[in-house]
C-alpha cells in the first residue's frame, strides 16, 4: 500500500505503521499519494491523530508528519477564553502548537499538535513527540481548571 504514497513519505509511513501497531487501537482514515491519516488510541489520553502529508505548494513546500492529541477544555466562548488559551499556549514546549481536531465531523475540538519533517520520522521520534504532547496537554488542561 505504501507504493501509492509519494516517495518522500514512504520511510515515514513505515515508521508510522510500526508506531501505530503498538497502540491500543489504530484506524486508517485515508491513504493516498499525498499522505495518510490515522486515528489512534494509545492510552488514557484519548483518541489522537497521526497525519503524513506531501504538500509541495506554499506554505508547506515539503513532506511532513503531524501528531495531534485532543484537549479536554471547555468551549472557547468569549474573547477572554481565547486570550487565556493563547496566553497559556505561549508556554508550550518548542514545536507544539494549539490547533483543532476535526476528524471528518462537524465538531472541532481544541488540540495540541507537533509537526516534523517526514524524513525525521521514526518510532523513537513519535514516542518523543507523544510524550511532549502529553506534557503540553496536561499543562493546558491543568491551567484551565
Amino acid at each position: 500500500m505504501s507504493e501509492t504514497l509519494h516517495e518522500s513519505l514512504r520511510q515515514a509511513h513505515e515508521a508510522a505503521r510500526a508506531w501505530l501497531a503498538r497502540c491500543l487501537r489504530a484506524d486508517e482514515l485515508y491513504l493516498g499519494a499525498d499522505g495518510g491519516m490515522w486515528v489512534f488510541e494509545r492510552d488514557a489520553l484519548g483518541a489522537g491523530c497521526l497525519e503524513l502529508a506531501y504538500a509541495p505548494e506554499a506554505p508547506c513546500e515539503r513532506a511532513t508528519a503531524a501528531l495531534t492529541l485532543p484537549l479536554a477544555l471547555p468551549p472557547v466562548a468569549t474573547a477572554e477564553d481565547a486570550h487565556a488559551l493563547l496566553g497559556a499556549a505561549a508556554a508550550l514546549p518548542p514545536g507544539v502548537a494549539v490547533t483543532e481536531l476535526g476528524l471528518a465531523t462537524d465538531e472541532h475540538t481544541p488540540a495540541v499538535t507537533a509537526r516534523v519533517p517526514a524524513e525525521a520520522l521514526s518510532t523513537e521520534t513519535l514516542d518523543a513527540l507523544y510524550a511532549r504532547l502529553a506534557k503540553a496537554k496536561h499543562f493546558l488542561e491543568d491551567d484551565a481548571r
